[in-house]
Order: structure tokens, then C-alpha cells, then sequence
């Protein structure tokens, strides 16, 4: 029989350690699970922080984040997904968050 993994919603990362960026990584990373939450009903894992290469490799030049927008293991997440105009939704919260910044 076929287990559904029943995670869901939206996580963003930010580097775990200081740097000249960390603020605004956070403040960003905050105003993105607010809207993702609020524009688009998505479940709120938290803003969390971890030592992941891709924001190691960031934290000197600019704010990095790294964004979990839900599971595809799970099939409600997976179709919203899938959608054309629900990409573009994602989009330009995140468009619109970045431009803020």
C-alpha cells in the first residue's frame, strides 16, 4: 500500500551565523512567510536557520535565503504547485518583498 507523506507548508532558511547581511536576511525571510501565509493560506513551518552551503556561499555578497515552498510528496501542495498561475502568484510575492527590501 502506498504511504502519503502528509508534510506541508513553507519553510525559509537563513544563514545560522553573523555576517553583514543577517538582518535583513531575517526581516526578509520573515516578510516572505507572512505573505506566503496571508496571500496564499500556506501553513507556516517557520523562518529557521541552518549552515547550508548555498547561504554560506551568499552571506558576503548579499542577504541569502533559501525557500521550501511546500512538499511534493504531498498531493494538495503538489497540484497547487503545479499550477502555471500559482507560480506566478509565488512569484510576485516574492517580487513584490524583494522590491520592499
Amino acid at each position: 500500500m502506498l504511504k502519503i507523506y502528509r508534510a506541508r507548508g513553507v519553510e525559509v532558511f537563513a544563514y545560522r551565523y553573523p555576517s553583514k547581511y543577517s538582518k535583513t536576511a531575517v526581516w526578509v525571510a520573515y516578510q516572505l512567510q507572512s505573505q506566503f501565509k496571508k496571500q496564499l493560506g500556506f501553513e507556516s513551518r517557520g523562518v529557521k536557520f541552518a549552515n547550508f552551503q548555498v547561504l554560506r556561499d551568499t552571506t558576503k555578497q548579499c542577504p541569502g535565503l533559501l525557500l521550501e515552498l511546500g512538499f511534493l510528496s504531498n498531493p494538495d501542495e503538489n497540484s497547487f504547485l503545479s499550477s502555471k498561475e500559482n507560480g506566478t502568484r509565488i512569484a510576485l510575492i516574492i517580487l513584490k518583498i524583494l522590491e520592499t527590501y
